[in-house]
This record gives C-alpha cells, structure tokens and sequence, in this order.
C-alpha cells in the first residue's frame, strides 16, 4: 500500500513539473544557415523562427549591425497562428560571404515582456552558428603572386642640353626661313580647307527625304519617327529665321512666330507638326500612319516654300531672296 501511495505521488510531482515547464515555455527561438558549407560568393539564407504567444511583446535586434562584417539585405518577414494561438513570425535573410574558413554567427539576444506587464522584461538567447566558407581555388591551384615593383622607364635621352640644342635649332632656322619668305614678297599661307555653308533648306530637304526612305510609320517606331521630324522642322526654323527653335517649347516657338509676323506663311504647318510630335511624346498618342506621312508632306513644302535661293542681276553679282508663294487675294 505504502509503494502505490509513493507513486502515485512521484507521479504527480513529474505532472506538476511538465505543467510548469509548459507554461514557463513562453517563447522559442532558433536560427537556421542554409547551407552550412559553402564557397565564397556563394548565397546564405538566414532563417530566424520565433514562437511565442499571442500577447508575448517582442524586441528584436538589428541583425544587420549584429552580424558585421556578414551583410545582410533587408528581411522577408511572414508571420501565422496555429489554433492553440502560438504565433509563428520568420525572418528570412540573404547574404553574401567573401572571407574563406570558419565564419561564426554569435548568439543573439531577444528580449520579450507580457503586454499586461511591460516592467517584467526577460531575456532569450538563440545558439550560435558555425558556417565554413571555401575557396573557389582548387587545391593545386597556385597562389595568387604579389605585384611586381615598378620598372622605371629609360629615357630616350641621356643628356637633356643635346634636345634642347637640337630645339634651339629647329627654332632658329623656321624663323630664318620666315625672314626669308617676308623679304622676297611670299608670305607663308597655310593650307585652310574651304568651309562651305550649306543653305537651310538644303539641309532639312536631305534629312527629311531620309526619314521618308526609312518607314519608320510602317514599323511601327512613332515615337521617333514624330522626334526626328519635329527636330528637323525646328534646326530649318533655326537656320532659316535665326530663332532659337531647337532650345524652345512649341509654346514659344509658335509665339516667335507670331512675333515675327510669319505665322501666316508657316504656323499652320509648324502647329501641326509641333503639337503632333508633343502628343506622341509625352502623351503616348499614336496617330494614323496617314497623318505622319501628311505631316511629312506639309513639311517638305513649308521648307520648298520659303527657302533661299541665289538670282542673278544684271551686274553679274549674285542676290540671296526667298521664295515664297504669292498668296491669293
């Protein structure tokens, strides 16, 4: 009888005992490296699990600062509740390791208090890691070999008075032949490679005429189809009326226009290319394939319109005058 009695209290001592340690089991933590050998360069996964109940507050550390010289990128946090209302939250971290041989993960610390009680603070402890990171040397591989010390470079002189006597004379006799050349009436000319100006309209002619032999309405590219026309009307309105087209909003182009009394003669045609390449391009507008190709036409005969052409006079000299169409009254 005695023997039973004593058990049945054994029993209940190791009851009670289980009971209490369940309960003093507030909270878990446990850090996991995937993988635990690895090279260098290669991907770690942190992964830092807490289990704890529900009204259990935690504070965490910065596993960013705690775990230097290791960097780690920002956190991929989850988090989820079984039905007993125990709250799993994991952070995944990724890193990158570039130190070879045994690289150690201290322990770290988190603190925890019940949402009831904030003053009652304690303390958890995760165990520490040991993660070995090898070379991507093979092991007959040789070692990487120091830099060599600099060489210094000889000079292609030894003796400097021998070039500077030698520039002296180079010196002496292009100046002898300068006099020379001045005393006998032949000045030295140097050779200059004529600089021939181009007019304005022959120049927005050939680009244009280029932009049509290249479809590129066809292809589908409107957005620089509408840039390169709109960019060739403004260098011919630069080049042909000296106005800062290339540097101007459409706005502004089409007010100088309107200042220069020429909206009559070119602003219909200059609106409607202007305004069409801004639509396409900040509004993403994609007109018809007709409408490019119109536009293109207008252009070409704004440029035939109003470009400069030479005449001739009876003096034999030559006078730049433009070609405009004479408007129907």
């Amino acid at each position: 009888m005695n023997m039973n009695f004593h058990r049945i209290i054994c029993l209940l001592v190791l009851i009670v005992s289980a009971t209490s340690n369940a309960k003093a089991q507030e909270i878990r933590v446990d850090i996991i490296a995937e993988p635990e050998s690895l090279r260098v360069g290669d991907l770690l996964k942190l992964n830092f699990e807490i289990m704890h109940e529900e009204e259990i507050q935690l504070q965490l550390p910065d596993l960013r600062i705690s775990l230097l010289p290791i960097e780690v990128g920002e956190p991929m946090i989850s988090r989820d509740k079984n039905d007993d209302g125990i709250l799993t939250e994991r952070l995944e971290f990724e890193a990158f390791l570039f130190d070879t041989g045994m690289v150690i993960i201290p322990s770290q610390k988190i603190v925890y208090w019940h949402e009831s009680d904030s003053s009652k603070r304690k303390a958890i402890y995760t165990d520490s890691l040991r993660i070995y990171v090898k070379s991507v040397l093979t092991a007959d591989a040789q070692e990487i070999r120091d830099i060599k010390e600099p060489v210094e470079i000889p000079q292609p002189f030894g003796h400097w008075k021998l070039v500077f006597g030698i520039l002296i004379a180079i010196a002496l006799i292009a100046v002898a032949y300068y006099l020379w050349r001045k005393r006998i009436n032949k000045p030295i000319t140097l050779f200059k490679k004529p600089i021939v100006i181009k007019p304005a309209h022959e120049i927005a002619l050939k680009a244009l005429f280029k932009l049509e032999r290249e479809n590129l309405v066809e292809k589908d590219n409107i957005s620089p189809y509408y840039t390169e026309l709109s960019k060739i009307l403004r260098e011919y309105i630069e080049n042909r009326y000296f106005l800062k087209a290339l540097e101007m909003t459409t706005t502004e182009v089409l007010d100088a226009i309107e200042e220069g009394l020429l909206f009559d003669s070119i602003g219909d045609t200059v609106k409607s290319v202007l305004t069409e390449s801004d639509l396409v391009k900040f509004a993403r507008f994609k007109p018809e394939i007709s409408v490019g190709k119109n536009l293109l036409d207008d252009t070409v005969a704004l440029v035939e319109k109003t470009k400069v052409v030479p005449i001739e006079i009876n003096s034999g000299s030559v006078l730049m005058t433009a070609q405009v169409k004479e408007e129907e009254v």
